[in-house]
């Protein structure tokens, strides 16, 4: 969804006399050329900006002399404006201008509540500013990164917001941008991108502005002299880093596969079809997300990351814990910015050990926050539901090692596409794992034998069994011998390993968790322990839905 241009003609058409717009692009021109030409000239506004560092410049359109295009946008100073205090002379000169104007003004939320230097004398001006301007021929637009009011101009400051590019947005740009490319360099620039690599390179650009993505494109076409199928790869890394900085954090890229989960597998690659246009076209439900539950050091956070690999989409970690924030409502409003963010763009969020990060709800306490945690659940739960109904192409994917710390709220029917649960490997899985760990090592060891190790690590979750060939491998480097470990050295080492699932209380964690998984989870691996036949049967059925 980009900006509501309508919206605000018919909120300053009705006296609404401020604005304020939260924008990603509030430093970029692209923004107030947009407002001028779409809104101010309309409307019959002559306009005006103001900020801190450049003080108040007249602002017009500029255009083409021979087609009349317009062609972007001047700023020009305001003669005689002079004052000594910035803020609240432009305050004043605001009240005594006598022409029709609509006053561009970005980043003065800095001096509101909860800005960088707040100041009750802005504040209370403001405020008195807001209510005398609804009265004459003026209007203000406040536009800032992160524009967020405090309750003080409730009823008084209308608030929006300027969402980043949509995908068929950014789509549009890329063609445009790859044909000014083309033209601009005569040639110089090859252009190589089949379709796949088209929509990849879209995704790509996705959390980011318009004008960011165009200087990514720009920089990747005057780094490789060419824009192909491995151009996406360089938007990515870039992005990333882009995002960091604004707090959004993605997960790593997985060095192994998570082995053994062929049922999680299936239905995952079935759901990631779903995002492709022409799955839309038929209007099938986007996929909205699923929960991973199961005993620790199994591989659920690893599939995830093989997801975003199958997928080609970025995975973005929520983390509840780092999103408090000591100051009353900064918590929510993290997560708030947080959510805009990501929604942004075709992607998958991950939440790691959900379970912990809202357990104190579980217990039914408010775990000393004074409720901020209860808050926290409640925007995200509402959220879950909200982007369903606005088609947000966005996938959460949690996972949780304790069903009983989670809220019930979370468990509901309907919560979540798909509920999995993924137990302990059995021999097979551990066999491909302990392969796969094996070769990464560069340890020389006959399929036959790997089979045997797999036979003599009953119990052992995924985690353990790399942390194995970790150990054995690094004695063997020790010993001067790299890449060179015996079968009987991993036998021997795997019967002295702490090993998680021999300790009873464990156990009894792992049993409860498995009666729950029967009923209410379907098992993401359809591989099955012969010697507990009799109590696998449900399993033995559900895996016959994939």
């Amino acid at each position: 969804m980009s900006l509501d241009i309508e919206l605000i003609k018919n909120r300053l058409n009705a006296a609404s006399g401020v604005i304020a717009i939260n924008s990603p692009n509030a430093v970029e021109d692209e923004l107030i050329t947009k407002l001028v030409a779409e809104v101010a000239e309309p409307l019959d506004y002559q306009t005006y900006y103001w900020n801190l560092t450049k003080s108040l410049r007249q602002v017009t359109l500029t255009r083409d002399r021979k087609s009349g295009a317009m062609t972007g946008i001047k700023k020009n100073p305001v003669e005689g404006f002079v004052t000594d205090n910035p803020v609240t002379g432009l305050f004043q000169h605001i009240r005594d201008c006598k022409e029709q104007a609509l006053f561009l003004i970005a980043n003065v939320h800095e001096f509101l509540p909860g800005g960088l230097q707040p100041n009750l004398f802005v504040l209370q001006d403001l405020i008195d500013l807001c209510r005398e301007i609804k009265r004459s021929d003026k209007r203000i637009i406040l536009i800032g990164d992160r524009l967020r009011l405090s309750h003080h101009f409730d009823g008084v400051i209308f608030e929006m917001d300027n969402p980043l590019p949509t995908e068929t947005e950014r789509e549009q740009n890329l063609e445009f941008r790859l044909a000014d490319i083309k033209a601009q360099s005569r040639g110089k620039v090859q252009i190589d991108l089949s379709q796949p690599g088209k929509q990849n390179l879209i995704r790509a650009m996705g959390g980011i502005t318009k004008e960011e993505a165009d200087d990514l494109l720009l920089e990747a076409s005057m780094t490789h002299k060419t824009i192909n199928d491995n151009t996406a790869e360089f938007i990515k890394l870039r992005r990333t880093a882009k995002m960091k900085k604004r707090g959004i954090e993605t997960l790593d890229l997985p060095t192994v596969r998570a082995e053994g989960l062929d049922n999680l597998d299936r239905w995952l690659e079935r759901k990631g079809k779903m995002f492709s246009p022409k799955a839309q076209e038929y209007g099938l439900d986007l996929p909205g997300g699923c929960l991973i539950v199961g005993v620790q050091g199994t591989g659920k956070s690893l599939a995830v990351k093989n997801m975003a690999v199958t997928w080609q989409m970025p995975v973005f970690n929520m983390n509840i814990g780092r999103m408090m924030d000591k100051h009353v409502g900064g918590s929510e409003e993290n997560l708030d910015t947080f959510l805009k963010e990501v929604e942004s763009q075709t992607c998958i969020v991950c939440i790691e050990e959900l379970d912990k990060q809202f357990a104190a709800i579980a217990k039914n306490t408010t775990g000393g926050d004074g409720g901020t945690s209860q808050r926290l659940l409640g925007t995200f739960l509402q959220w879950l539901n909200d982007k369903r109904e606005r088609r947000v192409p966005v996938f959460v994917v949690a996972t949780a090692n304790r069903i009983d710390h989670l809220p019930s709220e979370l468990l509901r029917v309907g919560r979540w596409d798909g509920t999995f649960y993924v137990g302990l490997p059995e021999r097979t899985a551990r066999t491909k794992i302990l392969k796969a760990h094996i070769q990464r090592r560069k340890i020389s060891l006959p399929d036959e034998q790997i089979a045997q190790i797999a036979t003599a690590t009953e119990g052992f979750n995924g985690a353990e069994l790399e942390q194995l060939v970790v150990s054995c491998a690094e004695e063997a480097f020790i010993a001067e011998r790299p890449g060179q470990v015996s079968l009987d050295e991993f036998i021997q080492a795997a019967l002295v390993a702490p090993v998680q699932s021999r300790n009873p209380d464990e156990q009894e964690k792992n049993r409860r968790l498995e009666e729950w998984a029967r009923q209410s989870a379907i098992p993401a691996s359809s591989e099955v322990d012969q010697s507990v036949e009799p109590e696998l049967d449900y399993a033995c059925d559900r895996k016959t839905r994939f």
